[in-house]
């Protein structure tokens, strides 16, 4: 596909204008809202070109490492202290223009949401085009593992009483066993079912991965006889929570291993609150987020 000069001076424009930010000669209260708003009017089509030109114009040149690496490589090892400044300096050289830029979005309002949104579209161009996108979704991704650690993370059950506009939020994001109503929500809440939610701090409205499980008496080997006509009516002894649905609500957390953090946290949790429950189990198949 060839682009109109029109997509490549807006690309263009945008590139200079997240140059800009990483180099801090635009405010990022001002540069990145306007941004945001550039992007989203670009043409889904264009996005992959736009990656790929932040790709070969926002990186650390050959010039810019040589001295650094030199040091490194002239350094003596033996010298714990000389040998840690020197690869701090080389690490420091390393980070590229455009992971500089796109850090400041975190420290603004509604960029945590708009990089996950950027990410999924590196992921969806990076699979459906030609162009090798990896790098540029490898530096984001590492840039969310420093973000969705324990301290930014929390965890909460959602539970009957939880607000309409959650349990509509998590019917609408089950992609592993979708519901046609909300009414469905029912049998995912009783009181032999637990829901939890992780969320992030600057995301408090919004999960961004949640699981499902069913307190039963032995193991399940069927999802009908946990949500179908064959689910038994409530035990009065429960010694076993079977995991059966688990869903990232964020395309662009991919990869990054949230739903295990959020298994073992709801692991220790249900033991805490149902000493009687002994045995954990998963129902397969369960996508890992």
């Amino acid at each position: 596909m060839r682009l109109s000069r029109s997509s490549a001076r807006q690309i263009d424009a945008l590139v200079k204008l997240l140059d800009r930010i990483g180099r801090k000669k635009e405010t990022s209260s001002v540069g990145v809202p306007q941004f945001r708003t550039r992007y989203f009017k670009l043409p889904q089509d264009d996005r992959p070109y736009f990656f790929d030109a932040i790709l070969s114009k926002m990186e650390v040149a050959k010039p810019d490492i040589e001295d650094a690496l030199a040091e490194v490589l002239e350094s003596d090892a033996e010298d714990p202290i000389a040998w840690s400044r020197h690869l701090t300096q080389l690490r420091r050289r390393l980070e590229s223009p455009r992971l500089r830029a796109f850090r400041y979005f975190l420290s603004t309002s509604g960029g945590l949401p708009f990089l996950l949104d950027l990410r999924a579209d590196v992921l969806t161009a990076h699979r459906n085009s030609e162009l090798d996108l990896g790098p540029l979704d490898e530096e984001i991704a590492h840039l969310f593992t420093s973000w969705f650690q324990a301290g930014f993370l929390f965890l909460q059950e959602l539970t009957e009483d939880s607000s309409f506009r959650q349990i509509r939020f998590l019917k609408e994001h089950d992609m592993v066993h979708p519901m046609a109503s909300l009414e469905e929500m029912g049998s995912r809440l009783g009181e032999d079912r637990r829901l939890f939610a992780l969320y992030h701090r600057t995301m408090p409205e919004e999960p961004v991965v949640f699981i499902e499980a069913a307190l039963t008496q032995g193991l399940v080997g069927s999802i009908q006889k946990i949500l179908g006509a064959e689910r038994p009516p409530p035990k009065s002894v429960r010694d076993t929570a079977i995991f059966y649905s688990i869903n990232n609500t964020q395309l662009g957390l991919e990869g990054l291993g949230l739903g295990k953090a959020l298994i073992f946290q709801v692991v220790e949790l249900i033991r805490k609150d149902h000493p009687e429950v002994k045995v954990f189990s998963t129902l397969s198949p369960i996508p890992s987020p």
